[in-house]
């Protein structure tokens, strides 16, 4: 199991969408994190952790479920 993990994992850094997708994700980690410290003046990263992987979650599900329904010829 853990060998299939290493060759999926390295093979979506081997090309470009895999950088610019961890790029983005850090991008909006970073802009909840400061606008939940100014607004509700909490430094917890756990909450911010939490909420960003429901989102992440979230709009993988919805994009897979586009492109399944876009690209059904292909399956």
């Amino acid at each position: 199991m853990t060998a299939i993990f290493k060759r999926e994992f390295k093979s979506c850094f081997t090309g470009m969408i895999g950088w610019v997708i961890a790029a983005v994700s850090l991008f909006f980690l970073g802009l909840y994190f400061t606008n939940r410290n100014l607004l509700y003046a909490s430094s917890d990263f756990a909450s911010v952790l939490y909420t960003m992987t429901m989102i992440m979650l979230l709009s993988f599900w919805q994009n897979s479920l586009f492109l399944r329904c876009r690209w059904r010829w292909l399956w």
